[in-house]
């Protein structure tokens, strides 16, 4: 799933994704997280006698991912960042997992931006290629995401943390310190299902919202010149619970040489058939494409 009309069309020229589609293994839609419910997207439909079944995005999914999705949709609280978060929940099956990575407060890049006029509000700023970014704390994703005494329709929290990393260039002798918020959480068993939404209007948020699909059109355009993407590919290494079953069908390079990977023991059984929706994939994460 992706915002952005054009990163879907690439991901549909994919020819490893096409291979996926023609036998019923991968779809990919338009999709606004932050206004459109799951039960909007169908996925696949069948017939039993002359009753036909169609199946959505709700309530079907084993495994979502959202790698650097939320911080683009707007800051936290906002009204659209609460619908994009209730969204996500409710395409997990009960007992289905959300794993999250995203920016974390006071990540170098962060800092780089507050010193301009690139504010478009409290720790969200608009980049030079014209996405938005919003940069999280902790609180943030449990406020979003996990259960209190008061709100039992949200989820278990499983792993919250931030990443902090330093890279530094030897040609120039120049440091980055990096940012990042990574989690993991689980729907409930028993998980009511119910939708909340909570109208909230912040000034020029709403009025960089309205452009938001042309600026992700663009940047997405731009992207498919370079042939790059800055989102992380190797799944198994970020989230190994969720997805050690299928490391062993991967091959890693480790100083220039092909290396088959052992998988993890993971704590539970896969089943044969696991959905896992991807928000906000861009071209496709490299880790599900091979």
């Amino acid at each position: 799933l992706d915002f952005a009309p054009t990163a879907i069309n690439l991901l549909k020229q994919d020819p490893r994704f096409r291979a996926a589609a023609e036998v019923g293994r991968a779809t990919a839609h338009v999709f606004d997280l932050s206004s459109m419910h799951p039960s909007t997207i169908s996925t696949s439909s069948s017939s039993t006698n002359n009753d036909k079944q169609t199946t959505t995005l709700a309530n079907s999914a084993d495994v979502a991912i959202l790698l650097f999705c939320l911080s683009a949709i707007g800051p936290h609280p906002s009204a659209a960042l609460s619908r994009a978060a209730r969204h996500a929940m409710d395409m997990l099956k009960p007992g289905g997992t959300l794993v999250i990575r995203d920016y974390g407060r006071l990540d170098e890049a962060q800092m780089k931006l507050s010193r301009g006029e690139k504010s478009l509000g409290s720790n969200f700023y608009r980049k030079g290629d014209g996405t938005g970014c919003y940069y999280f704390e902790l609180q943030d994703l449990k406020d979003l995401f996990v259960n209190d005494g008061d709100d039992c329709t949200k989820l278990e929290l499983l792993e919250l943390d931030y990443i902090q990393r330093v890279y530094r260039n030897r040609g120039d002798d120049s440091t980055r310190r990096r940012v990042w918020i990574q989690g993991r959480f689980r729907k409930p068993i028993d998980a009511a299902e119910e939708n909340k939404s909570h109208e909230m209007s912040i000034g020029c948020i709403d009025d960089y919202s309205a452009t938001t699909c042309r600026r992700w059109d663009n940047y997405y355009s731009t992207l498919a010149t370079v042939k790059s993407s800055a989102l992380p590919s190797n799944l198994f290494q970020i989230f190994p619970n969720e997805f050690s079953p299928w490391q062993s069908l991967m091959k890693q390079q480790k100083k220039g040489k092909p290396q088959n990977v052992q998988p993890l023991e993971p704590p539970y059984t896969a089943s044969d058939n696991v959905a896992i929706v991807d928000l906000g994939c861009g071209f496709g994460n490299t880790s599900f494409l091979n």
